[in-house]
């Protein structure tokens, strides 16, 4: 590319640490009005469920791509934890979880319009490429897969996890828990 801009909120991260001369670093949240004109590609990956107003970020994504730029966007993938009743994928940092079809339909209310998705990481994420969408949609119809069998599933999946961990030898760490 001939330009590559990074907005990383992480003070952490340092322009002297990006080789490339055609870098330049924000340490700041990607907000559209940092934006100076349309861009040809955004990529946006694992950070969405972590924002307490995800439309927010989707609809200045939109607003900075060209009529025909692409956005892809990475998410954590909900069926995943459904089916695996993958415990271990509650993160305190998760503000949201989508399914595929809410995040399409997110997107699509935001301005973004599905061009192909890819499941990631033998099904644990999905990325999405979008196109900016010549109308914003706003109805928003979202499904909320949340079932009885579900609890079920993940109440036995603690209490194997419970057993297993009484039945180990020394110290043991987490990372990422949190308490009740």
């Amino acid at each position: 590319a001939d330009e590559v801009i990074i907005y990383e909120p992480c003070l952490g991260l340092k322009a002297e640490m990006l080789l490339e001369n055609n870098i330049t670093l924000w340490n700041k949240n990607f907000t559209s009005n940092l934006v100076a004109s349309p861009v040809d590609f955004i990529i946006c990956r694992q950070v969405i469920e972590h924002l307490g107003d995800p439309s927010q970020m989707l609809s200045d994504i939109a607003l900075c791509l060209r009529p025909n730029g692409t956005a892809y966007l990475e998410v954590p993938r909900a069926e995943y934890i459904f089916e695996n009743a993958a415990i271990g994928d509650f993160h305190f940092a998760h503000v949201h979880y989508f399914t595929e079809q809410n995040f399409v339909e997110l997107c699509r209310q935001c301005g973004l319009q599905l061009i192909r998705s890819f499941q990631l990481k033998n099904g644990h994420d999905t990325g999405f490429l979008f196109i900016r969408s010549k109308v914003k949609n706003t109805s928003l119809t979202l499904n909320r897969p949340l079932s009885i069998e579900f609890k079920t599933k993940l109440s036995e999946r603690r209490d194997e996890c419970r057993i297993e961990f009484e039945g180990m030898q020394g110290d043991i760490a987490f990372y990422g828990a949190t308490r009740n």
